[in-house]
Protein backbone atom coordinates (compact mmCIF):
# COMPACT_ATOMS: atom_id res chain seq x y z
CA UNK A 1 0.00 0.00 0.00
CA UNK A 2 0.97 3.68 -0.04
CA UNK A 3 2.37 3.60 3.51
CA UNK A 4 4.65 0.71 2.57
CA UNK A 5 5.85 2.54 -0.53
CA UNK A 6 6.50 5.70 1.49
CA UNK A 7 8.40 3.73 4.13
CA UNK A 8 10.62 2.03 1.57
CA UNK A 9 11.31 5.21 -0.39
CA UNK A 10 11.98 7.02 2.90
CA UNK A 11 14.51 4.34 3.83
CA UNK A 12 16.16 4.83 0.47
CA UNK A 13 16.75 8.52 1.03
CA UNK A 14 17.61 8.25 4.73
CA UNK A 15 19.85 5.18 4.70
CA UNK A 16 20.80 4.79 1.03
CA UNK A 17 19.27 1.33 1.06
CA UNK A 18 16.17 -0.19 -0.52
CA UNK A 19 15.93 -3.60 1.19
CA UNK A 20 19.56 -4.25 0.25
CA UNK A 21 19.20 -2.81 -3.27
CA UNK A 22 21.85 -0.69 -4.94
CA UNK A 23 21.36 2.91 -3.68
CA UNK A 24 21.93 4.21 -7.24
CA UNK A 25 18.53 2.78 -8.26
CA UNK A 26 16.83 6.17 -8.74
CA UNK A 27 19.50 7.40 -11.17
CA UNK A 28 20.09 4.25 -13.24
CA UNK A 29 16.98 2.11 -13.38
CA UNK A 30 18.56 -0.66 -15.44
CA UNK A 31 20.99 -1.34 -12.57
CA UNK A 32 18.10 -2.62 -10.44
CA UNK A 33 18.19 -5.86 -12.40
CA UNK A 34 21.29 -8.01 -12.11
CA UNK A 35 22.19 -9.65 -15.48
CA UNK A 36 23.84 -12.53 -13.61
CA UNK A 37 20.41 -13.51 -12.22
CA UNK A 38 19.26 -14.74 -15.67
CA UNK A 39 18.43 -18.45 -15.35
CA UNK A 40 18.56 -21.41 -17.73
CA UNK A 41 15.31 -21.90 -19.64
CA UNK A 42 13.64 -25.21 -18.85
CA UNK A 43 11.11 -26.07 -21.60
CA UNK A 44 9.52 -28.77 -19.46
CA UNK A 45 8.64 -26.18 -16.79
CA UNK A 46 6.83 -23.74 -19.11
CA UNK A 47 4.07 -25.22 -21.28
CA UNK A 48 2.61 -23.19 -24.14
CA UNK A 49 -1.10 -22.39 -23.93
CA UNK A 50 -1.34 -19.97 -26.86
CA UNK A 51 0.43 -17.10 -28.57
CA UNK A 52 -0.95 -13.74 -27.49
CA UNK A 53 0.75 -11.60 -30.13
CA UNK A 54 3.86 -11.08 -32.21
CA UNK A 55 6.49 -8.47 -31.40
CA UNK A 56 7.84 -7.63 -34.87
CA UNK A 57 10.09 -4.81 -33.59
CA UNK A 58 12.43 -7.37 -32.01
CA UNK A 59 11.37 -10.52 -33.90
CA UNK A 60 9.83 -11.80 -30.70
CA UNK A 61 6.56 -13.29 -29.47
CA UNK A 62 4.34 -12.79 -26.43
CA UNK A 63 3.09 -16.13 -25.14
CA UNK A 64 0.62 -17.32 -22.53
CA UNK A 65 2.19 -20.31 -20.77
CA UNK A 66 1.61 -22.53 -17.75
CA UNK A 67 4.41 -22.50 -15.18
CA UNK A 68 4.36 -26.09 -13.95
CA UNK A 69 6.73 -25.41 -11.04
CA UNK A 70 4.49 -22.68 -9.59
CA UNK A 71 1.19 -23.97 -11.03
CA UNK A 72 0.16 -20.63 -12.52
CA UNK A 73 -0.43 -18.99 -15.87
CA UNK A 74 2.27 -16.51 -16.89
CA UNK A 75 3.04 -14.21 -19.79
CA UNK A 76 6.35 -14.87 -21.50
CA UNK A 77 8.13 -12.47 -23.84
CA UNK A 78 10.39 -14.54 -26.07
CA UNK A 79 13.09 -12.55 -27.89
CA UNK A 80 16.26 -13.47 -29.81
CA UNK A 81 19.26 -13.09 -27.51
CA UNK A 82 21.24 -11.59 -30.40
CA UNK A 83 18.78 -8.66 -30.19
CA UNK A 84 18.23 -8.64 -26.42
CA UNK A 85 21.92 -8.80 -25.53
CA UNK A 86 23.58 -10.10 -22.38
CA UNK A 87 23.31 -6.85 -20.40
CA UNK A 88 22.17 -3.24 -20.72
CA UNK A 89 25.63 -2.17 -21.90
CA UNK A 90 25.67 -4.97 -24.47
CA UNK A 91 22.23 -3.93 -25.75
CA UNK A 92 23.27 -0.27 -26.07
CA UNK A 93 26.40 -1.30 -27.96
CA UNK A 94 24.26 -3.30 -30.40
CA UNK A 95 21.40 -0.77 -30.71
CA UNK A 96 22.71 2.70 -29.92
CA UNK A 97 19.71 4.42 -31.54
CA UNK A 98 17.00 2.22 -30.03
CA UNK A 99 14.57 4.18 -27.82
CA UNK A 100 13.01 1.09 -26.22
CA UNK A 101 15.54 -0.58 -23.93
CA UNK A 102 14.54 -4.01 -22.55
CA UNK A 103 17.04 -3.95 -19.68
CA UNK A 104 15.57 -0.62 -18.58
CA UNK A 105 12.19 -2.34 -18.54
CA UNK A 106 13.57 -5.14 -16.33
CA UNK A 107 15.29 -2.71 -13.99
CA UNK A 108 12.31 -0.41 -13.61
CA UNK A 109 9.91 -3.30 -13.03
CA UNK A 110 12.27 -4.84 -10.45
CA UNK A 111 12.46 -1.49 -8.65
CA UNK A 112 8.66 -1.09 -8.68
CA UNK A 113 8.13 -4.63 -7.39
CA UNK A 114 10.61 -3.99 -4.58
CA UNK A 115 8.97 -0.71 -3.52
CA UNK A 116 5.53 -2.30 -3.41
CA UNK A 117 4.11 -0.25 -6.29
CA UNK A 118 0.70 -1.85 -6.82
CA UNK A 119 0.14 -0.83 -10.43
CA UNK A 120 2.87 -2.98 -12.00
CA UNK A 121 2.82 -6.62 -12.98
CA UNK A 122 5.19 -9.00 -11.21
CA UNK A 123 8.47 -10.00 -12.83
CA UNK A 124 8.80 -13.73 -12.16
CA UNK A 125 12.21 -14.16 -13.75
CA UNK A 126 14.38 -13.96 -16.86
CA UNK A 127 15.58 -17.11 -18.61
CA UNK A 128 17.81 -17.95 -21.55
CA UNK A 129 18.57 -20.89 -23.81
CA UNK A 130 20.99 -21.18 -26.73
CA UNK A 131 19.09 -18.73 -28.94
CA UNK A 132 16.41 -16.87 -27.03
CA UNK A 133 15.77 -14.83 -23.89
CA UNK A 134 12.48 -15.32 -22.03
CA UNK A 135 11.05 -12.66 -19.70
CA UNK A 136 8.31 -14.08 -17.45
CA UNK A 137 5.60 -11.81 -15.99
CA UNK A 138 2.34 -12.22 -14.12
CA UNK A 139 -0.67 -12.70 -16.39
CA UNK A 140 -3.27 -9.95 -16.88
CA UNK A 141 -6.46 -11.95 -17.28
CA UNK A 142 -8.48 -9.26 -19.11
CA UNK A 143 -5.78 -8.19 -21.56
CA UNK A 144 -4.77 -4.64 -22.43
CA UNK A 145 -6.94 -1.57 -21.89
CA UNK A 146 -7.27 -0.82 -25.62
CA UNK A 147 -8.80 -4.25 -26.28
CA UNK A 148 -11.03 -4.02 -23.20
CA UNK A 149 -12.34 -0.58 -24.19
CA UNK A 150 -12.94 -1.73 -27.77
CA UNK A 151 -15.05 -4.62 -26.47
CA UNK A 152 -16.96 -2.88 -23.67
CA UNK A 153 -17.28 0.80 -24.57
CA UNK A 154 -20.11 0.41 -27.15
CA UNK A 155 -22.44 -1.05 -24.51
CA UNK A 156 -21.86 1.93 -22.17
CA UNK A 157 -23.36 4.48 -24.56
CA UNK A 158 -23.80 8.01 -23.21
CA UNK A 159 -23.05 6.75 -19.68
CA UNK A 160 -19.48 5.80 -20.55
CA UNK A 161 -17.92 8.42 -18.28
CA UNK A 162 -19.90 7.18 -15.28
CA UNK A 163 -19.07 3.53 -15.95
CA UNK A 164 -15.40 4.27 -16.52
CA UNK A 165 -14.88 6.63 -13.57
CA UNK A 166 -13.41 3.97 -11.18
CA UNK A 167 -11.01 2.78 -13.88
CA UNK A 168 -10.00 6.34 -14.75
CA UNK A 169 -9.33 7.05 -11.06
CA UNK A 170 -7.09 3.98 -10.92
CA UNK A 171 -5.26 5.18 -14.01
CA UNK A 172 -4.71 8.62 -12.47
CA UNK A 173 -3.51 7.07 -9.21
CA UNK A 174 -1.12 4.73 -11.02
CA UNK A 175 0.65 7.64 -12.74
CA UNK A 176 0.59 9.78 -9.59
CA UNK A 177 2.32 7.05 -7.58
CA UNK A 178 4.81 6.45 -10.37
CA UNK A 179 5.76 10.14 -10.47
CA UNK A 180 5.94 10.24 -6.67
CA UNK A 181 8.67 7.63 -7.04
CA UNK A 182 10.43 10.03 -9.48
CA UNK A 183 9.90 7.68 -12.43
CA UNK A 184 8.77 8.79 -15.89
CA UNK A 185 7.00 6.03 -17.83
CA UNK A 186 7.74 7.55 -21.23
CA UNK A 187 5.32 5.42 -23.28
CA UNK A 188 1.88 5.59 -21.67
CA UNK A 189 -0.91 4.32 -23.90
CA UNK A 190 -4.05 2.19 -23.77
CA UNK A 191 -1.93 -0.70 -25.08
CA UNK A 192 0.51 -0.31 -22.16
CA UNK A 193 -2.11 -0.67 -19.46
CA UNK A 194 -3.54 -4.10 -18.65
CA UNK A 195 -6.41 -5.37 -16.52
CA UNK A 196 -6.60 -8.32 -14.16
CA UNK A 197 -9.74 -9.73 -12.56
CA UNK A 198 -9.39 -10.94 -8.97
CA UNK A 199 -11.47 -11.13 -5.79
CA UNK A 200 -11.38 -7.33 -5.47
CA UNK A 201 -12.63 -6.74 -9.01
CA UNK A 202 -10.71 -5.39 -11.99
CA UNK A 203 -7.19 -4.21 -11.16
CA UNK A 204 -5.22 -1.94 -13.50
CA UNK A 205 -1.48 -2.27 -14.09
CA UNK A 206 0.99 -0.39 -16.26
CA UNK A 207 3.40 -2.36 -18.42
CA UNK A 208 6.32 -1.81 -20.80
CA UNK A 209 8.77 0.43 -18.95
CA UNK A 210 11.36 0.13 -21.72
CA UNK A 211 11.32 3.92 -22.21
CA UNK A 212 11.15 4.77 -18.51
CA UNK A 213 13.57 7.10 -16.77
CA UNK A 214 14.35 8.44 -13.32
CA UNK A 215 15.26 11.76 -14.92
CA UNK A 216 12.33 14.15 -15.15
CA UNK A 217 13.99 16.56 -17.60
CA UNK A 218 14.84 14.74 -20.82
CA UNK A 219 16.60 15.74 -24.01
CA UNK A 220 15.58 12.81 -26.25
CA UNK A 221 12.60 13.25 -28.56
CA UNK A 222 10.12 10.87 -30.14
CA UNK A 223 10.03 7.12 -29.84
CA UNK A 224 6.61 6.66 -28.26
CA UNK A 225 3.28 6.16 -30.00
CA UNK A 226 2.63 9.27 -32.08
CA UNK A 227 -1.00 9.69 -30.97
CA UNK A 228 0.09 9.96 -27.33
CA UNK A 229 3.25 12.03 -27.82
CA UNK A 230 3.15 15.51 -26.30
CA UNK A 231 3.85 18.27 -28.89
CA UNK A 232 6.98 19.40 -27.05
CA UNK A 233 8.63 16.11 -27.99
CA UNK A 234 8.94 17.54 -31.50
CA UNK A 235 10.72 20.73 -30.46
CA UNK A 236 14.35 21.35 -29.59
CA UNK A 237 15.62 21.39 -26.02
CA UNK A 238 14.64 19.52 -22.88
CA UNK A 239 11.09 18.57 -22.01
CA UNK A 240 9.43 17.62 -18.73
CA UNK A 241 8.86 13.85 -18.68
CA UNK A 242 6.12 14.11 -16.05
CA UNK A 243 4.15 16.57 -18.18
CA UNK A 244 4.64 14.38 -21.27
CA UNK A 245 3.25 11.43 -19.29
CA UNK A 246 0.31 13.57 -18.20
CA UNK A 247 -0.40 14.55 -21.82
CA UNK A 248 -0.46 10.87 -22.84
CA UNK A 249 -2.71 10.16 -19.86
CA UNK A 250 -5.16 12.80 -21.09
CA UNK A 251 -5.25 11.19 -24.53
CA UNK A 252 -5.95 7.82 -22.89
CA UNK A 253 -8.85 9.18 -20.84
CA UNK A 254 -10.34 11.09 -23.79
CA UNK A 255 -10.24 7.97 -25.94
CA UNK A 256 -11.76 5.79 -23.20
CA UNK A 257 -14.72 8.13 -22.72
CA UNK A 258 -15.35 9.33 -26.30
CA UNK A 259 -14.46 6.08 -28.04
CA UNK A 260 -12.09 7.55 -30.63
CA UNK A 261 -8.68 9.20 -30.68
CA UNK A 262 -8.63 13.02 -30.58
CA UNK A 263 -6.02 13.21 -33.38
CA UNK A 264 -3.58 11.04 -35.32
CA UNK A 265 -0.41 12.94 -34.36
CA UNK A 266 0.83 16.07 -32.58
CA UNK A 267 3.81 16.43 -34.92
CA UNK A 268 3.70 19.78 -36.78
CA UNK A 269 2.16 19.56 -40.25
CA UNK A 270 0.83 16.01 -39.85
CA UNK A 271 -2.70 16.17 -38.38
CA UNK A 272 -5.17 18.97 -39.19
CA UNK A 273 -7.37 18.15 -36.18
CA UNK A 274 -4.54 18.73 -33.72
CA UNK A 275 -3.32 21.85 -35.52
CA UNK A 276 -6.83 23.32 -35.45
CA UNK A 277 -7.18 22.61 -31.73
CA UNK A 278 -3.71 24.01 -31.08
CA UNK A 279 -4.55 27.27 -32.85
CA UNK A 280 -7.82 27.67 -30.95
CA UNK A 281 -6.22 26.93 -27.58
CA UNK A 282 -3.40 29.39 -28.33
CA UNK A 283 -5.92 32.15 -29.10
CA UNK A 284 -7.92 31.29 -25.99
CA UNK A 285 -4.85 31.37 -23.76
CA UNK A 286 -3.59 34.64 -25.24
CA UNK A 287 -6.90 36.35 -24.42
CA UNK A 288 -7.09 35.00 -20.87
CA UNK A 289 -6.76 37.73 -18.18
CA UNK A 290 -3.60 36.24 -16.71
CA UNK A 291 -1.82 36.77 -20.05
CA UNK A 292 -2.88 40.42 -20.36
Amino acid sequence: DLNRVAEKVGNLFLTGSLDGFDPTVPAELHKCFDPTSVMLWNPSRFLLIRKLQDAPRNSGHVLLMHDVAEDRKVVVKKMPTKWFGMSHADFIARHSRETEQPWQDLGCLTCLNMTGYEYACTLHGVFRDADSTYVVFSWATEGDLFTWITQHRPSMGINAEEHLRPLICELLESVTQLHNLSIVHGDLSLENAVLTMDNLGIQLQLIDFAMSSARRLQAWHGGGKVIYNAPELYTAGEHDGFLADNFALGVMIFTMVIGTYPWSSTQPGVCQRFECLDRKSTRLNSSHPRYL
